[in-house]
Parts: structure tokens; C-alpha cells; sequence
């Protein structure tokens, strides 16, 4: 009981301050390849675990689907992956992804509020939540070109948008 408390009151936290708006225009070729995962919400452990060296790599299907695969290294430093495509239920929302994970039941929402700027045809971040706010992904390209140039913007908008996050350690990843 004390955890339906507990998660409701996180729905009512984050519907009381209202989420960002999904980007209106996105260019899949530039969102496309391999990503790093630098901020998550503590919320995730309860799908993700403990994760550390998150990443998302992500190519283009036949059929228009986002094949997706994402990896990390778990608490015992054990590589897990799982993957899957991403796809839309309505061509006019481009920030509404919707992604099916194989042998996970249900599939779920992937919007995307914010990304960074697009250099050689690449994001170079991307902010990922879902309807209720309560999952946070934040995407880079490179790591420390991410920390020099797009850490503190990031940090502003989550802030902005009180967005509950904590730091992915991406280090020590071979």
C-alpha cells in the first residue's frame, strides 16, 4: 500500500508542474547510431536496475521502424542488452515514439522534449520522458563533449521542469 501512496504521489508531483511539450520535428537519420545514457530518473531502477555504461544504439528497418538496442553493465559488471524497435502511432506527433522491447509485455512511450543541436547530422543530446514525466533518459553522442558544452542547458531544463535525475557513471565501461 505504502508504494501505490508513493507512486501516485509521484504522478500528482509531476502532473501538478506539467511536462515540457514533445519537440514538433525530428529528422530520424540525425537520431539515429550510437548514444550514451548521462542522466536517467532514480525511477528507472525499477525496469533498468542498477545500470552503469548505459547505451542506446539505434538504426533504420526495412519496414520505417527504429531498431533499437540498449545495453549495460549490471551490478556485477555482467553485460545485459535488450532490443527491439521503436515506432509511431501517429505520423503527425514526431516526438511520440512508442517502443516494444522483446519480452517485455507492454510496449511503451518514448517522447522526446528536447534536443541538442544538430552537428554533421547528429543530435548531440536528447531528452526522452514519458507521459507521466516519471522516466527520464538523457542521451549523448560523446561524453565529454556533452559535459564541456551541454551539461548546465540540460541541467536548466530539468530543473526547469523539476525533473527528479541522478548521474549514469560511465566509466570504467570495457
Amino acid at each position: 500500500m505504502f508504494r501505490l501512496k508513493h507512486i501516485l504521489g509521484c504522478l500528482l508531483f509531476f502532473t501538478t508542474y506539467g511536462l515540457p511539450d514533445v519537440i514538433n520535428e525530428l529528422n530520424v537519420e540525425s537520431y539515429l547510431g550510437h548514444w550514451y545514457q548521462v542522466y536517467g530518473s532514480p525511477t528507472n531502477t525499477i525496469f533498468q536496475g542498477y545500470g552503469t555504461c548505459i547505451t542506446a544504439d539505434y538504426g533504420l528497418l526495412e519496414n520505417g521502424y527504429i531498431d533499437v538496442l540498449n545495453s549495460q553493465l549490471n551490478k556485477n559488471s555482467e553485460l545485459e542488452t535488450i532490443n527491439g524497435y521503436a515506432y509511431y502511432k501517429n505520423y503527425s506527433e514526431p516526438g511520440k515514439l512508442t517502443v516494444h522491447l522483446n519480452g517485455v509485455p507492454v510496449d511503451s512511450p518514448y517522447w522526446i522534449v528536447k534536443l541538442g543541436e544538430n552537428i554533421n547530422n547528429k543530435y548531440q543530446y536528447s531528452i526522452i520522458t514519458t507521459p507521466s514525466g516519471i522516466s527520464l533518459w538523457v542521451l549523448t553522442r560523446d561524453i565529454d563533449i556533452f559535459n564541456q558544452f551541454y551539461a548546465e542547458e540540460v541541467k536548466d531544463f530539468l530543473e526547469e521542469y523539476k525533473f527528479k535525475y541522478t548521474t549514469i557513471i560511465q566509466t570504467d565501461c570495457n
